[in-house]
């Protein structure tokens, strides 16, 4: 239980994780975390184990999904949402997070051409990730209601009002903040270090729809207030990424090969019917943004091509392939 009274002080630890759990079905269960210096090296044999790993998880359906699923029988757009709405409304339980983890670095090493080794590090001062309980942090963050509440349809949302469902409370909210967050590509001696993302700080704002196959519903909503970014680029880097594509698509092909010599359970079997419609909406507002490409053609004095842009709103939907989605949500 959380005792008001009874809060441990957690600053000097390197780790803590506190989990409420509540019998107040509005407040749900909560979990706050903290983590320092967290540092993960990891090559592409792990990496690839995690996605096949991540994978069967997925196709796991809890039985919340199994009933959401068994829905979908109903063709009625409008009666099949307001029952969806309704289930989760009912048998949904929120979980806040507050999760933050500091002074982050992972390394990713590969092997390029030379049979020499190469690192890619990755470093971030902090990731905050940390729940909202409505779509007001949208309209203080972006001063405009999200598209899923302003583009849907007015015959929807004067139904849902008749079973006491709000629309916004079929969707989970996040925000995520990044800060200080570079790579970098070391070789295995230290001595050359290029740079490629040298700053970005960025804040992101996130709706998920916890109805996970249903047209009519815009599935995911990101705002994106990036204050700055400075991108390096140049031959050395392009033929780094090549080969690091290449150590990958080794991998893969022998992955690929060994996975047609196992024999899988025949119970396990991908269903990807589900997830066949995806709507998604991204709204960035850049603050600066930094391009230095360095053609590296004369040595010491090449030259060096530099773009710097401010003040950038980028809008990205991506439409469904039903006409309901197309029309709810117009560009």
């Amino acid at each position: 239980p959380n005792v008001d009274n009874n809060v441990l002080d957690f600053v000097d630890h390197s780790c803590h994780l506190q989990v409420n759990f509540s019998s107040n079905r509005d407040m749900g269960t909560s979990v706050k975390g903290m983590l320092q210096q967290l540092q993960v090296t990891f090559d592409a044999d792990i990496l690839l184990n995690l996605l096949e790993f991540y994978g069967f998880v997925t196709s796991v359906k809890s039985y919340n999904k199994r009933v959401l699923l068994s829905l979908n029988g109903i063709e009625n757009n409008t009666t099949r949402l307001l029952s969806k709405a309704e289930y989760v409304g009912v048998n949904h339980e929120r979980v806040m997070w507050d999760v933050s983890v500091f002074d982050i670095s992972v390394i990713f090493p590969w092997r390029n051409t030379a049979s020499e080794w190469s690192n890619m590090v990755i470093k971030s001062r902090s990731l905050c990730f940390k729940s909202k309980t409505g779509p007001e942090s949208f309209l203080s963050e972006v001063g405009d209601q999200p598209y899923f509440l302003k583009n849907f349809s007015n015959t929807i949302s004067t139904s849902k009002d008749c079973l006491g469902v709000r629309l916004q409370d079929l969707y989970n909210y996040f925000d995520v903040q990044l800060n200080d967050f570079k790579i970098t590509i070391v070789n295995s001696d230290q001595s050359q270090k290029i740079s490629i993302l040298e700053k970005f700080c960025a804040s992101f704002f996130m709706a998920f729809c916890l109805i996970p196959d249903e047209s009519i519903l815009k599935q995911l909503e990101v705002y994106v207030h990036m204050e700055s970014l400075k991108v390096h680029f140049s031959p050395s880097i392009y033929g780094a990424f090549i080969e690091l594509s290449t150590h990958l698509d080794s991998l893969l092909l022998r992955d690929e090969s060994e996975t047609l010599n196992c024999v899988y359970p025949p119970n396990i079997v991908s269903d990807a019917s589900s997830y066949s419609t995806f709507g998604i909406s991204v709204i960035s507002r850049l603050g600066s943004v930094d391009l230095e490409v360095d053609l590296e053609n004369r040595g010491d004095n090449s030259s060096v091509l530099m773009v710097s842009l401010q003040e950038i709103d980028v809008r990205y939907v991506h439409k469904c392939p039903s006409s309901i989605c197309v029309g709810l949500f117009p560009l």
